[in-house]
């Protein structure tokens, strides 16, 4: 798993050094491993179940310090036993979405989900505009542990979408952390130009983050990305 450096963004304080990371002891031996998923659908239900057995994607973020009291961030790869099930649910305009993993390592069970919903106003005004509101809850059991911020949080956003021939779209919503209210502001667009290009714009925004914060350490990295990409 590839990490930001120091030149990227967002990053760490200091940054995880991918280069040391730590296996558990199959590491990346060959040994039995699997990927499987079953799909149904039901009336206005999609429902999907899945199991994973191998070396986990998705690192512990270990601290260490050594000798001269310099503090280091390293990955840590565990095998893992992960069961997954995700819901989804179109109600006439209502979409309700659930995501939900349990991961089992030979040190800890964990549980992480994400749920919410997603309310659209359709052909505004006869123009094609679709307009959606959106709610969503994040949760991960490992905390400060886990390697994403997004442990115990709220999400609300909108979502344009222009129904038009450069297929339009914007996305704009706030996570907001529901201990230290600290906010994480993300804006994405696409929009196609021609019949080959398309340019898509992303601007994210980190605001309120206190010191001992997990995301104390990227209250200097909001940043735009621009991307123009041509498809033959």
């Amino acid at each position: 798993m590839p990490f930001t450096g120091v030149e990227g963004r967002p990053r760490t304080q200091p940054a995880i050094d991918g280069d040391q990371a730590v296996f558990d002891k199959n590491g990346f031996a060959r040994q039995v491993a699997y990927a499987i998923r079953w799909s149904h659908s039901i009336g206005d239900w999609d429902i999907g179940l899945s199991n994973f057995y191998d070396t986990s994607r998705d690192p512990l973020i270990l601290v260490e310090t050594d000798s001269a009291g310099l503090v280091s961030l390293t990955p840590y790869y565990q095998n893992i036993n992960q069961t997954g099930l995700d819901v989804q649910a179109t109600i006439e305009s209502w979409l309700l979405k659930l995501e939900a993993i349990v991961r089992v390592s030979e040190t800890d069970t964990d549980f992480a989900t994400v749920a919410g919903v997603e309310y659209t106003f359709f052909n505004i005004a006869e123009t094609g505009l679709d307009i959606g509101l959106l709610a969503e809850y994040l949760y991960d059991s490992r905390g400060r542990f886990a390697p994403t911020a997004f442990q115990n949080d709220f999400f609300t956003g909108i979502r344009f979408a222009l129904n038009d021939v450069q297929d339009t779209q914007i996305l704009a919503g706030v996570i907001v952390d529901s201990n230290t209210y600290e906010q994480f502001y993300n804006i994405e667009a696409s929009r196609r130009f021609f019949d080959s290009f398309k340019l898509e714009v992303e601007a994210r925004f980190f605001n309120g983050a206190s010191a001992g914060d997990p995301t104390y350490s990227f209250r200097k990295d909001s940043h735009f990305r621009f991307e123009l990409s041509y498809h033959f």
